[in-house]
């Protein structure tokens, strides 16, 4: 019975690993050389047949980084900057992967009680595609996520927290919009969209901050959805509530920045494809924090993984 690994992972600002000179050849970063062949050894060890890269380089970039380290595999990217786009390989003999088109453009939401509208627009649009499993035809949704950073860097305390604000209310604002255009997908079409995984690094932790508070809403629960539409609500293969579970990142002493959401179709019943029991994992025995955030060795970012069965 066919079983694919669907992993993500937020490799730290992954654009640095390759070079591009005037003639427009490619090669590996000298000084970046040692952490892209650690971060490749741990892509090798998940061996996924999709894997998700949060912080990816250009797509030309995408494909040199893959014809060293990963031949057989292919690529699509959503996003045409320099960096932090949103990237994904997979084994082209398994699985077939397809962009799908969704409203991109800005919107409106109100996040206070008060009425009050405003308009925002993706800080990074999501990549969201179709899987097929090649030899099972079966069919199923990812939608790859990487909103807004809770970071400030302005030195002026009250522009900062202005700023820290704003952060969580886009963070908010771009939960709730894919969770609405997921549904309206479901809606539409019925198969394969009620079947969708929604991984990739949130920027948001289990704890509901002072900030958070003002907003009525965490970045999280917004990508979860509502117990008042509970036929809707999302459910985390990560335990986001547990104290003892194991960080992704160690941004702000935070846990669990990087999250596996899945709709309950896709986990319950006897149907196809379903997602394996007990499989989600957050790969901390790959990514070593002991020395820091582990940026200068291979990322500030864990790893982490799902099965599905097909």
């Amino acid at each position: 019975m066919p079983i694919l690994k669907i992993a993500s992972w937020n490799i730290y600002f992954s654009h640095k690993f390759v070079r591009k000179n005037n003639s427009g050849q490619f090669s590996l970063t000298g000084s970046q050389e040692t952490r892209a062949n650690r971060v490749a050894d741990y892509i090798t060890a998940i061996d996924p047949h999709v894997i998700g890269i949060i912080e990816c380089m250009p797509i030309d970039k995408l494909e040199y980084f893959r014809d060293q380290y990963f031949p057989g595999y292919e690529c699509v990217i959503e996003g045409t900057g320099k960096r932090l786009n949103l990237g994904m390989l997979y084994w082209s003999d398994d699985v077939t992967v397809e962009k799908v088109n969704f409203d991109k453009e800005k919107w409106t939401d109100k996040l206070y009680h008060n009425g009050r509208e405003s308009t925002y627009k993706w800080t990074r649009v999501p990549l969201m595609v179709k899987i097929t499993h090649n030899t099972s035809g079966k069919e199923f949704i990812v939608a790859l996520v990487h909103p807004k950073s809770k970071k400030t860097y302005d030195r002026d305390p009250a522009r900062a927290r202005t700023q820290a604000l704003h952060n969580r209310e886009r963070i908010v604002a771009e939960g709730r919009r894919l969770h609405k255009l997921l549904w309206e997908k479901v809606e539409e079409h019925g198969e394969p969209f009620n079947r969708f995984i929604v991984m990739g690094d949130i920027n948001d932790g289990p704890w509901f901050d002072r900030y958070e508070s003002k907003v009525l809403r965490s970045g999280v629960e917004s990508h979860i959805g509502s117990v008042f539409d509970p036929d809707r609500v999302l459910h985390s293969f990560v335990d986001l509530s547990n104290e003892k579970g194991h960080p992704t990142t160690p941004f702000g002493g935070g846990k669990q920045l990087d999250h596996i959401l899945y709709t309950h179709d896709f986990c319950h019943g006897t149907t196809k494809p379903k997602i394996v029991a007990s499989s989600g994992k957050i790969r901390d025995d790959l990514v070593n924090f002991d020395n820091g955030s582990g940026k200068s060795v291979d990322s500030d970012h864990c790893p982490v993984e799902i099965q599905v069965r097909v």
